[in-house]
């Protein structure tokens, strides 16, 4: 994946990784998902051979995890509020002149508020 400079950003793709802070037992860490999808776009990025400039951006590492917030050290938000974090980003890069941004997302909980954002 390599950087775009200001002439080719309008051909570039965003990749906005998504994740969570939740608990996975005592045997994983609190960002396992978020983990999971770095880890996966590291190993794309080392076999990425493409022209057009992808963007990685930093990933969102709290999601929707209502389903685990009895759990010690999960941090979660409602899916409004990442439906409204991810549709804001998405504005702010169309405003950088980018037209294309995948939702790559690690994080079950997240699903059904990506896919509502990505409606925008």
């Amino acid at each position: 994946m390599v950087s775009a400079g200001a002439a080719s950003v309008a051909v570039a793709v965003a990749v906005l990784p998504l994740g969570a802070m939740e608990t996975h037992g005592p045997h994983l860490p609190l960002a396992t998902d978020t983990l999971i999808a770095e880890g996966i776009l590291d190993r794309a990025q080392a076999l990425d051979q493409s022209a057009e400039p992808i963007l990685r951006l930093p990933p969102l590492w709290i999601g929707a995890s209502a389903e685990h917030a009895d759990h010690a050290g999960t941090v979660s938000i409602e899916p409004e509020t990442l439906i409204a974090h991810i549709q804001d980003i998405g504005e702010g890069l169309a405003r950088a002149g980018v037209k294309r941004v995948l939702l790559f997302n690690g994080h079950g909980g997240n699903i059904a508020a990506a896919l509502i954002a990505a409606l925008k």
